[in-house]
């Protein structure tokens, strides 16, 4: 990793996000507050950028770009740093845990990109980001939530505390609802796991299937639900470097089935 031995200052329109950053939303309140800040003291800590082809890539300071733009600035201060995408991708982790920027489910795909398409260990994210294995490990298990679980757990703020209590529950629908009733009816923690104790009862009831090939259906459910994320990411990273890109996606009796589609124009 190679840093520029000066603080240079870069126009704004020249920097473009990170395809890596995995921190997708800036709560409105603060970033308008850190603009005012900015417009009478002035961007006080330089961002980091790595030079790309049209311009510049941001690594760190997403947030303060973003605030000094509506402060009315047209440059900020830089450094400029000559890294490669998994440095990159790390050293943009690296200041979202720092600053505690994070949603659970965005740490949890920080965590797994660094691993799935970066190739990172395990120990030596531990080492880079002195964060332990027990939190890394639990963090990805959020991923077997789907898509849409996820997102509503964002929308709602639900903490990792009730989320987790979530996994239990292999059903969708059933978990969809569980969030409805944790933010409407203001649920409390107890309740919620006599609730999942509940629906699990139910389910094992209603569901006359042997033991062991219940989990075999819930482990290729769980794997699965990894494995399309993986393939959503690369479907976002590949529409990111502008590639005009579809995945398809089919359920067979014996296997599901991803296509991918690349259009020439």
């Amino acid at each position: 990793m190679r840093f520029s031995q000066k603080i240079k200052f870069v126009k704004i329109k020249d920097i473009y996000p990170n395809p890596y950053q995995i921190r997708r939303s800036f709560e409105r309140k603060a970033l308008f507050e850190l603009a005012e800040s900015i417009k009478i003291n002035g961007v006080l800590s330089p961002v980091i950028l790595r030079g790309s082809i049209t311009g510049y890539e941001i690594i760190c300071g997403q947030r303060r770009i973003r605030a000094a733009s509506i402060a009315g600035l047209t440059e900020v201060p830089a450094i400029i740093v000559r890294v490669g995408d998994a440095e990159c991708a790390e050293l943009s982790m690296i200041e979202n845990i720092q600053r505690e920027n994070l949603s659970i489910v965005e740490e949890a795909e920080g965590y797994y990109n660094l691993m799935a398409y970066h190739r990172i260990k395990k120990d030596k994210l531990q080492r880079n980001l002195s964060v332990s294995n027990e939190r890394i490990n639990e963090k990805i298990q959020l991923l077997n939530l789907s898509e849409a679980v996820r997102y509503k757990i964002e929308e709602n703020d639900i903490s990792e505390k009730y989320a987790r209590e979530l996994l239990k529950v292999h059903d969708e629908k059933k978990q969809l609802d569980i969030i409805d009733e944790i933010v409407n009816a203001e649920l409390t923690y107890s309740k919620l796991c006599t609730k999942v104790k509940n629906e699990i009862a139910a389910m094992i009831k209603n569901e006359p299937l042997k033991e062991s090939l219940q989990k075999n259906i819930v482990s290729f459910r769980e794997r699965l639900s990894v494995y399309k994320n993986t393939l959503d990411k690369t479907v976002e990273i590949l529409k990111k470097s502008g590639a005009k890109v579809k995945m398809e996606e089919k359920e067979c009796d014996k296997y599901s089935e991803f296509v991918f589609k690349i259009y020439k124009n």
